[in-house]
């Protein structure tokens, strides 16, 4: 029964390896083909009587027959199933004598008297031939691609020139529309500044909002381009963030109250802390969403506000949240409201104009500093934007920190929504203020005051302060008296005290009142004059000792900025370029420099470069200098570029050119 089994066996595996496509071989030690079947007889064109009990080297090339039979001897002395050669695909050889491409695999049966090896062999003839034609195409392919590559690498090339001219030229075309612009704002300003009816103000304020928005145009124009051309790069530098804040907010002030909308402010943020990061860019952004918060404002509406919220959240993220009541945007305006020159209403649809640059610059600018900045709306009820930003902290104090603990701070008077708020703003810097509403408590502490008491009171109906004006004059010229104001249009009417904002608290403005001694304005006449009049004065008495030295080439610039200087009583020394300048340049003469870039013999550059080579020959100090442009503004570091302790971007209008003279002829002198 077993022997019958093993014959049937034996017949099944010779059948199915006799159906196999693949060649195989039975071989002996001795070298011996001692069966194959028919596939093997199809490859190699032999008949069965032909190649049974020939030697397997019928089937290779003479040259390779002597090393076949070593390495067939060195198999027999340690048979294991491998593939013959590792792999290789051999050439051998047919029965006409034409050569054939093979792939062998080995394989060891042991028999009674020694063993078999097994090969399997497989026509690898078309296989190679597809390799080839595949290789052929890869190489075909390559070649293409290359010159492809190639064609793509020069057409990127001259689109980036292209894109480097066009920056290039709008940067031109900006400087040449700067320099008559920057005669247009000035004379405008100083067109406001005279005995004007109705009409001709009118005319006036026409006029500069006529030129404010073409210069916003030219602005985002030439920002766009800067984009599109990859020129735009996020600076870092130390900044108080309060401060930017309060200038910001303070820009908008008169805005938004010319379009009847009620500003407000709040934040978390405990400041003054220095933070390193883009301010140029951070307020670029809060400027456009403020901007728009208010130019959309409904006029249906009875009220319109726009509130801001700086936030700090727990990892350090700060939030800038701009939320107005609006008319709001519907879902396909916001999709328009982040494409250029897009506009979510429509330029036709409503009568609010615009460029549709704003948002698509912003967003591109956060995202340049490592930020975000998300649009929520909803049509009819009002917008929501906000700006998502990691900024550093550098760890020192703000130059406005003064020592607050050293101060004992009493609020005086009426109490309720804005002593809360002012009591939080306060409490966000670690002022505990006391809260005195009684008129006998008041008088006893006015009384056994010192120069560390500030009394602070609110700018409100409650509060007489025409009544305790005399009160506090007459009993004490040492202690501070602060008046807080939600509105930067103080009236004289209700003078008792300094003026601060208090929505937000302008910091600024209160730790310089904190550092000024005004105790003999108390007695007697109140004085009423702003901080900002009392730091220009302090600018003028310095120029009037060592005069401000200007270089300006346009005659235009000249003469506007001539009269600007003038109409404020700073005097000032004008040159026509950086050669000029330099000869008359001596230790002590001057008090700031301030020049233009571009200038005939000698540009502003290397005009600084030349006095502060002289200043370190003669161990003196530098003469702080500011650096007046049409040219791109953000392509100087006011960390110093140059030398430069600031940056201008013409045209300017002349309160910002009077606080950069106040801010940094003041630090310096």
């Amino acid at each position: 029964m077993t022997e019958v089994l093993n014959q049937t066996v034996n017949k099944l595996v010779l059948d199915v390896a006799g159906a196999a496509p693949q060649g195989i071989m039975l071989i002996n030690s001795e070298g011996t083909i001692v069966w194959c079947n028919p596939a093997i007889l199809r490859l190699f064109g032999y008949g069965m009587d032909e190649l049974v009990g020939a030697d397997v080297e019928v089937l290779l090339p003479a040259e390779l027959r002597a090393a076949h039979a070593k390495h067939r001897s060195v198999f027999f002395d340690n048979p294991s199933t491998r593939s013959m050669g590792r792999g290789n695909i051999f050439v051998a050889q047919r029965s006409d004598g034409s050569e054939v491409e093979v792939e062998v695999g080995l394989g060891f049966t042991q028999t009674d008297d020694s063993g078999l090896a097994i090969a399997f062999v497989t026509d690898m003839t078309r296989h190679q031939s597809i390799v080839h034609q595949l290789s052929k195409l890869t190489r075909s392919l390559e070649t293409k691609v290359q010159a492809r590559t190639s064609q793509l690498r020069e057409k990127t090339r001259l689109a980036e020139a292209a894109n480097n001219q066009k920056t290039r030229f709008i940067a031109g075309v900006s400087h040449e529309i700067r320099t008559p612009m920057n005669g247009i704002v000035g004379a405008a300003e100083l067109l406001r500044n005279t005995d004007l009816d109705a009409t001709q103000m009118q005319l006036v304020n026409a006029l500069s909002e006529a030129s404010d928005h073409l210069l916003n145009l030219i602005n985002n124009v030439l920002d766009l381009s800067k984009f599109e051309a990859k020129a735009m790069q996020a600076n870092s530098e130390v900044f108080s963030l309060r401060e930017l804040l309060e200038s910001t907010l303070r820009n908008f002030r008169p805005l938004a109250s010319s379009a009847n909308v009620k500003m407000s402010y709040h934040d978390n943020i405990v400041l003054p802390l220095q933070l390193k990061g883009d301010p140029v860019k951070i307020r670029q952004i809060l400027s456009n969403m403020i901007s728009n918060a208010i130019k959309f404002s409904d006029p249906e509406k009875e009220e319109n506000f726009v509130h801001i919220s700086a936030l700090r959240d727990l990892d350090g993220i700060f939030h800038f949240i701009v939320q107005d009541n609006g008319i709001g945007m519907s879902r396909e305006g916001m999709l328009k409201a982040f494409r250029p020159y897009a506009q979510a209403h429509g330029a036709l649809a409503t009568p609010i104009g615009g460029t549709g640059l704003g948002l698509v610059l912003s967003r591109e600018l956060a995202v340049l500093m490592g930020g975000e900045l998300f649009i929520e709306s909803q049509l009819g009820v009002g917008t929501t934007a906000t700006l998502s930003i990691s900024l550093q902290e550098d760890g020192q104090l703000s130059e406005y920190a003064a020592d607050l603990s050293n101060y004992n701070f009493t609020f005086l008077g009426s109490h309720g929504s804005e002593l809360q708020r002012i009591d939080e703003q306060l409490g966000l810097v670690g002022i505990k203020l006391r809260k005195v509403y009684d008129e006998k408590e008041i008088l006893d502490l006015v009384k056994s005051s010192s120069n560390r008491d500030v009394f602070l009171m609110h700018d409100c109906p409650a509060f007489d302060h025409e009544r305790w004006r005399h009160e506090l004059g007459r009993i004490s010229t040492q202690s501070k008296f602060v008046k807080f104001s939600s509105n930067s249009n103080f009236s004289a009417d209700h003078a008792v005290a300094r003026h601060v904002e208090c929505n937000p608290i302008q910091w600024s403005q209160l730790f310089e009142v904190l550092e000024a001694d005004f105790s003999e304005g108390l007695n007697g006449n109140v004085r009423n004059i702003s901080l900002e009049d009392e730091e220009i004065m302090r600018v003028v008495a310095v120029c009037a000792e060592r005069p401000l030295m200007i270089c300006e080439d346009n005659q235009l610039s000249q003469d506007i900025l001539a009269a600007q200087l003038q109409a404020n009583g700073l005097n000032y020394q004008m040159f026509s370029n950086g050669k000029d300048a330099l000869e008359c340049w001596a230790p002590g003469e001057y008090s700031c420099l301030l020049t233009d870039l571009q200038m005939p013999q000698m540009d502003g550059l290397s005009l600084l470069k030349e006095i502060r080579n002289k200043e370190h020959k003669l161990n003196l100090p530098e003469m702080p200098a500011i650096l007046m442009t049409a040219g791109d503004i953000q392509e100087f570091d006011r960390s110093g570029f140059g030398g430069f302790c600031g940056t201008i971007r013409k045209p300017a209008k002349f309160e910002y050119l009077r606080s950069e003279l106040a801010g940094i002829i003041l630090k310096n002198c």
